[in-house]
């Protein structure tokens, strides 16, 4: 890396902490936090600030049913408040988004040096990615909100870096981190690992798993020492696997547990919970020569299965995309993809006040624009895939690059 582009990155993270930090400052990062796009029931800003005020009179935070979130969240929180107050959270979230771009643009700039695989990660600049990821509206507005999901952003990507530098104990320590804060981003440790065993073919996967181990069982029991509870065990079982709360969100859950009998409830619980698992080991067995991509694909999986999402799930997905240049422009459906998922969102925010604001409208028009969004995401990962398989093939076999390759049926 030059003199030149550090200071560009310097100067896009200084201006990218400056705005996000001023305007958590004001009134409209309180109008982002009731946004349910934003936050969700565990990623809430003032959920936190609830919980936290039940933690400082000696109370525990689960106890009270608004409280779904990590401890860890809880502390971090507490820690802060105990430095600087309000202000001293607003620049930990400007810092973590900061350093969630550097993290992209670190991955970025790995993987488009591999020269095994030129053909599939050359292309976008590091820098352009790390500008598209800093100034995405659906980084930056989390952000504002002071939304948790950029806390588990941050260690989902360190994770994904940690592995990309071969180091196993950092990888097992993020790992512990982000599934303590969110349990369903299991789905990103196999395919992350074998992004770790091609960085550095002497892991020991054993090794892995006991620092994996001391570090959650610090995490569980630096906890129940802390809170004088271990409620905070069962909040996963009540927020990942019941469905507890029904709050609207950009989702597919709340609204299908809604109408559904409760004789069937088990059932689809079972059925929502299995469905992302399924797409686990068939992705990563099949790209496992190219585990950063099967890591990708996994996170747009999550985000559409993920029962609490929000914009910041999808924008680790569609900015880590840009990395993959050549299979971009490969893809067939970009832009009427980009359109769908644009359309969406931008439709659900009006149903959504329209129904609860101006009380004209109902659940069902919210809930089919969830649908399109899901769809529009499932488009994007489909067509990236398809991309991928094509510019792989079209590598292994150069004497036949200019052949037209057609689907059988």
């Amino acid at each position: 890396m030059d003199s030149k582009e550090k200071l560009r990155l310097a100067f896009i993270a200084f201006f990218s902490f400056a705005i996000q930090y001023y305007l958590s400052s004001t009134n409209i990062s309180k109008a982002l936090s009731k946004r349910i796009e934003i936050s969700t029931p565990i990623s809430n800003f003032l959920r936190v600030q609830e919980g936290l005020f039940l933690y400082r009179r000696g109370l525990d935070p689960y106890s009270g049913g608004i409280y779904f979130q990590s401890p860890l969240l809880l502390f971090l929180h507490f820690s802060c408040e105990l430095l600087g107050g309000l202000d001293a959270i607003r620049m930990l979230y400007s810092f973590l988004t900061v350093a969630n771009g550097w993290f992209v643009y670190s991955i970025s700039k790995k993987f488009q040096e591999n020269k095994k695989h030129r053909e599939l990660y050359a292309g976008t600049s590091s820098l352009w990615i790390y500008i598209i990821y800093l100034l995405n509206p659906l980084t930056f507005l989390p952000t504002i909100a002071c939304s948790s999901d950029v806390v588990l952003n941050f260690f989902t990507l360190a994770f994904i870096y940690f592995s990309i530098q071969g180091f196993q104990v950092g990888y097992a320590c993020a790992s512990a981190l982000s599934l303590f804060i969110n349990p369903s981003s299991i789905s990103l440790v196999f395919p992350s690992y074998f992004i770790l065993k091609r960085s550095n073919p002497k892991v020991s996967i054993s090794w892995i798993l006991l620092v994996f181990l001391f570090y959650m069982s610090c995490l569980v029991f630096g906890s129940a020492i802390l809170l004088k509870s271990c409620n905070f065990l069962m909040a996963p079982l009540h927020v990942y696997m019941n469905a507890h709360d029904l709050s609207p969100n950009i989702g597919l859950w709340w609204y299908f547990f809604t109408e559904i009998f409760e004789e069937f409830r088990l059932f689809f619980l079972f059925v929502f919970a299995v469905a992302p698992v399924m797409f686990i080991i068939p992705i990563t067995i099949r790209l496992q020569k190219l585990p950063l991509i099967a890591t990708v694909l996994m996170m747009g999986i999550h985000g559409i299965f993920k029962i609490y999402p929000s914009i910041a799930d999808y924008s680790l997905f569609l900015s880590l995309l840009a990395t993959f240049g050549k299979v971009q422009e490969n893809m067939k459906y970009s832009l009427l993809a980009n359109n769908v998922i644009v359309f969406a969102l931008v439709l659900g925010t009006t149903f959504y006040h329209s129904w609860i604001t101006l009380g004209c409208g109902n659940a069902n028009f919210f809930y089919a624009s969830n649908l399109i969004l899901a769809v529009g995401i499932s488009l994007k990962a489909m067509d990236f895939l398809r991309a991928v398989l094509m510019v792989e093939w079209k590598s292994e076999h150069p004497e036949r690059r200019n052949e037209s390759l057609v689907q059988v049926p």
